[in-house]
């Protein structure tokens, strides 16, 4: 899948954007709760092309029994697991699969299957892969341990899975190619429980929210949603008008419908079972103010969430998120404006080309135990400017250190370190470049005390502003990079023009005496020198 691909998590609050590229892969991780907060990009280690990727969901009880099997040193669990219930699986054409987390900055786990996958789906307790063979390997997420693979006999060229649960809980597959077939892996033979027949190969299977024994698909190239009910082994038809590239499912209440991405638009059906017909047109279309424009920008993705949807379209290779005035009342088309040829200006993080010069403040040093007490007692007081002064002229990090820790040990230290770290965060969010010394005491303030504050949510806000100014500070980097290249220059100029000036003093004295001088000038060296090997000659 060269190129950009985006995926949404079970809960809808998370959103990641795969950009697969000859040579470089990256993942980006955006939060669809808080639209200012930062992206989470990771660059991926393994360059070979994207093939498939999904969403995970850990289930509780499965995560009881990784605990126990942790207890016994598993071999196949990963060291560096952390405490998540979410992953987002990827999977690459050289075999390789990786596990990341919204909650961390890089590679979680990896392994490798012996073929590449072409299909991914979240199981019940594992991933289920659709490898190149057509086999079904099940994994363990984040372990990466192969619960079993299988193959089906007469089912080939497999492009999609997806999970189904019979009314025995037990997990049985639906596999897409011409066909769709519902499977259960348990039986090494006569494992084909039914079969819906079809002409083109099946690109995606989704499930509906509201009936167990419903799934939705789409084939390849065309413009027709399947829905299947392997209860009932029916079979309905609802007709999008041009070909299909995904499909999106969502309900609230008692009603469901289905959102079809398509050239046209976002087509929606909003899904009625009690009624018997087929081809029902869509009630709604959801299109872009850039749908025809000559470079046409449509939604390529949507997502219903607490009431309300939302649509992302891709501006280069960066997504951007659109609310949707829709609800499954509403009928006609609906037109959402988008600035899809707005461009950044080029030059819009040097337009100051100002540089701040911190100002300097006297630093005093104190022994830490009364550091500690003067501290204590300004953060009891709300004396915000005492406890700031005081910090930005103490910059010893062994004093810093033992002042921060000391808080731990103290009755109310917890609420201490609390309000210390909101006037230090603060502080530095709002100048972050006349902050050297405050940020000395962030940084071990959130190394000592970080896990707690975060707990504790009642910094959200702070947080929120730090990073915000973290990144405000950050616009100058290009300013200050860009004069260090000039100052480093300027300097290896200097030092070149001294070196010359060196070589070429000792070389002055030596070189006097090869020059041919012109005119006769200087020449009655020389005419010396014949007078006497003339007078040599005549005496002898």
């Amino acid at each position: 899948m060269i190129g950009t691909s985006g995926y949404i998590n079970q809960q809808g609050t998370c959103f990641a954007n795969v950009i697969s590229r000859p040579g470089r892969n990256e993942i980006q991780l955006y939060s669809m709760l808080d639209s200012d907060a930062r992206p989470l990009k990771i660059e991926l280690s393994d360059d070979s092309e994207i093939v498939a990727a999904c969403w995970f969901v850990e289930n509780p009880s499965n995560k009881s029994e990784r605990a126990k099997k942790r207890k016994q040193n598993d071999v196949n669990t990963a060291p560096n697991v952390i405490e998540t219930s979410e992953y987002f699986v990827v999977g690459h054409g050289s075999g390789k699969i990786a596990v990341f987390s919204p909650q961390q900055n890089s590679e979680l786990n990896s392994f490798h299957l012996e073929t590449a996958a072409v299909a991914m789906e979240s199981g019940e307790k594992s991933v289920l892969c659709v490898d190149t063979e057509s086999g079904i390997v099940e994994v363990t997420i984040p372990e990466g341990k192969k619960l079993k693979t299988k193959t089906f006999k007469d089912i080939s060229d497999i492009q999609s899975v997806q999970v189904y649960m019979d009314k025995n809980k037990k997990q049985n597959y639906i596999l897409g190619n011409q066909h769709l077939s519902l499977v259960d892996p348990s039986k090494p033979k006569n494992f084909l429980v039914s079969r819906f027949q079809g002409d083109s190969a099946v690109t995606s299977i989704k499930a509906s929210k509201l009936h167990p024994s419903v799934y939705y698909a789409i084939r390849e190239n065309d413009h027709t949603i399947y829905a299947y009910d392997f209860e009932t082994q029916s079979e309905r038809t609802h007709a999008a008008s041009s070909p299909i590239s995904s499909i999106y499912v969502c309900a609230s209440g008692s009603d469901e419908a289905v959102f079809v991405v398509s050239e046209t638009g976002v087509e929606v059906f909003v899904m009625d079972f009690d009624a018997d017909f087929h081809d029902r047109p869509p009630t709604c279309l959801i299109r872009t103010s850039s749908q025809d424009a000559e470079v046409p920008v449509g939604f390529s993705a949507v997502c219903y969430r607490d009431e309300t949807l939302a649509g992302i379209w891709y501006k280069g290779l960066q997504p951007q998120f659109e609310v949707i005035d829709w609800n499954f009342s509403s009928v006609g088309e609906v037109t959402v404006p988008i600035r899809s040829d707005e461009r950044e200006p080029a030059n819009k993080v040097n337009t100051d080309t100002s540089i701040i010069v911190p100002q300097s403040r006297e630093i005093k040093n104190i022994p830490s135990e009364l550091l500690f007490e003067k501290i204590r007692s300004h953060v009891e007081l709300g004396e915000t400017e005492k406890v700031i002064d005081l910090c930005s002229t103490n910059n010893d990090e062994t004093s810093i250190k033992d002042v921060v820790k000391r808080f731990s040990t103290e009755e109310n230290g917890s609420e201490h370190i609390s309000k210390l770290y909101g006037i230090v965060s603060h502080e530095v969010a709002s100048k972050p470049h006349d902050t050297a010394v405050l940020a000395l005491w962030l940084k071990w303030i959130l190394l000592t005390h970080g896990g707690a504050l975060s707990k504790s949510g009642d910094h959200y806000n702070d947080f929120k502003q730090l990073q915000k100014g973290l990144s405000k500070g950050m616009e100058q980097m290009p300013q200050l990079l860009a004069l260090q290249g000039r100052l480093q220059l300027l300097r290896a100029q200097a030092q070149l023009r001294d070196t010359s000036i060196e070589v070429e003093e000792p070389e002055e004295a030596g070189r006097e005496s090869s020059v041919v001088y012109a005119n006769g000038e200087d020449d009655d060296e020389v005419d010396e020198e014949e007078e006497e090997d003339e007078e040599d000659k005549t005496g002898e």
